[in-house]
């Protein structure tokens, strides 16, 4: 299913290969074609276990009910997933959101 939403602008800009600086600050341009690779498993993903190769992790805490997949050690792409579908879809660094 595809992703519904974006959280930010900066997130869907990455996503498109659109640049931005405010993109850039968001995640650095090295790192925009390996997010964009974990972002096009999520679009194309039709169940949260066709995510399992990019550490799909279950978010707990104040980020409960969100998901993270791995782009690096230190960046993530963050997303809520609802009925096959994910929405809030983030990329960057989790420990600032």
């Amino acid at each position: 299913m595809p992703i519904r939403s974006f959280s930010d602008r900066e997130s869907l800009s990455i996503f498109e290969a659109e640049y931005s600086k405010k993109a850039e600050k968001k995640l650095p341009v090295e790192l925009w074609e390996k997010a964009r690779n974990v972002l096009e498993a999520l679009h194309s993903a039709e169940n949260l276990n066709d995510l399992k190769l990019y550490d799909l992790d279950h978010k707990k805490g104040n980020l409960k009910g969100v998901y993270s997949l791995k782009i690096n050690a230190q960046y993530r792409v963050l997303f809520e997933w609802d009925d096959g579908e994910a929405h809030n879809v983030s990329v960057g660094d989790p420990d600032y959101h």
